[in-house]
């Protein structure tokens, strides 16, 4: 692990994501701000983080995205695909209802 994926806030991991990814979620005003270097997402549910660039130059936090982040406590909705807006609950009740229906030919 090296030290520059940690998350400048709370010291969790991060995980690498693509320029376009922060580009895409972070509010219109700071998006001229990203450039296309390596970001990381802070992992951590608890910390405000959500987007950071390496050796911790730019720190992007929940106020500052367009969307509530799946990860982050008391997200809501939950996206599972922000790109379509599919949410975790769309999802659930996509498996329940194949699931009611599997068991009805059954």
């Amino acid at each position: 692990m090296e030290k520059n994926d940690l998350c400048p806030v709370c010291n969790s991991k991060g995980i690498k994501v693509k320029s376009i990814t922060v580009k895409h979620l972070v509010i219109d005003e700071l998006a001229d701000q990203i450039s296309d270097d390596t970001y990381f997402i802070c992992m951590n549910e608890d910390c405000d983080v959500v987007y950071y660039k390496l050796n911790n130059e730019k720190i992007f936090y929940i106020k500052e995205v367009k969307v509530p982040v799946w990860l982050k406590k008391d997200a809501s909705p939950k996206f599972i695909c922000y790109c379509n807006q599919v949410t975790e609950q769309q999802i659930i009740n996509a498996v329940a209802l194949l699931f009611k229906k599997l068991l009805v030919k059954l």
